[in-house]
Formats: C-alpha cells, structure tokens, sequence
C-alpha cells in the first residue's frame, strides 16, 4: 500500500496536468481524479 506521503507528493503534478489537459473538468471530479492518480502514481514501484 502506499504511503500517504508518497501520494501528497504526486497530488500537485497530477492536479496541474488534469487542469491544463481537461480544463472543463468540474471541481470535485477533479479532485478525485487526483486522488486517483495520485495513490495509484505513489503504489508504482
């Protein structure tokens, strides 16, 4: 399982990539995109 702090780091890239490509997306969609990517991003070996 990753750690929290793998994923809090991760977040911010995920959030600034999400927000250039899929500008459109509303708020909350995009912030559980980020926590998608983000944790699955931080469990990579």
């Amino acid at each position: 399982m990753p750690s929290r702090s793998s994923a809090s780091r991760v977040a911010p890239y995920a959030d600034a990539l999400l927000a250039r490509d899929l500008p459109a997306l509303d708020p909350q969609r995009r912030s559980e995109a980020v926590e998608f990517v983000a944790v699955r991003v931080a469990d990579l070996p």
